[in-house]
């Protein structure tokens, strides 16, 4: 398995290795796609730990003080290390699954300009005779038919401005 910088360092499409192309990226894309499934896994068993060191910190805060408020006791459930702990693995974890969630996003995108660049193949786009003008040597009459010089176009009669009246004037 890669590691995600490589599979990174792959997105850019190659249009003249369009077949290699073709021919790597559904095998590419269901691995980004195990990674992130992975992930996500961890990232909800984090989630999970964190909520049950919560709670367990909230049922042990309550008994040894059961006059403190609600708020009194999510505070001190958020400053205890165990938690802290928790928390920061959670993030961890759910960063991770981000990562590769994002990466098999690009890839998907990667797809859809694989499909695009295909269609052009198709449609012969990126094709030589198109975009080229071969000169053929059986086709030189063409060539001597058409003018050498040709006549430049009349220029436009200039008229003189048509005089405007001032209504200030009038007035």
């Amino acid at each position: 398995m890669l590691s995600y910088e490589q599979y990174r360092a792959m997105l850019p499409t190659m249009k003249h290795r369009l077949d290699d192309e073709l021919e790597i990226y559904a095998e590419i894309m269901e691995q980004i796609s195990s990674q992130a499934v992975l992930y996500n896994s961890r990232a909800i068993e984090a989630k999970d730990k964190l909520a049950k060191a919560e709670g367990l910190l909230i049922e042990e805060f309550k008994e040894d003080n059961p006059k403190l408020t609600v708020d009194q006791v999510n505070s001190q459930v958020r400053r205890h290390p165990d938690r802290a702990q928790a928390w920061r693995v959670s993030q961890e974890a759910r960063a991770e699954y981000e990562k590769w969630s994002g990466l098999a996003d690009a890839w998907r995108q990667k797809g859809y300009a694989i499909k695009n660049l295909a269609d052009l193949y198709a449609a012969q786009y990126f094709a030589l005779s198109d975009h080229q003008r071969k000169l053929d040597p059986n086709r030189s009459h063409l060539r001597s038919t058409r003018l050498v010089h040709p006549e430049p176009a009349p220029e436009p009669a200039l008229r003189p401005a048509p005089e405007r009246s001032s209504r200030r004037g009038l007035l």
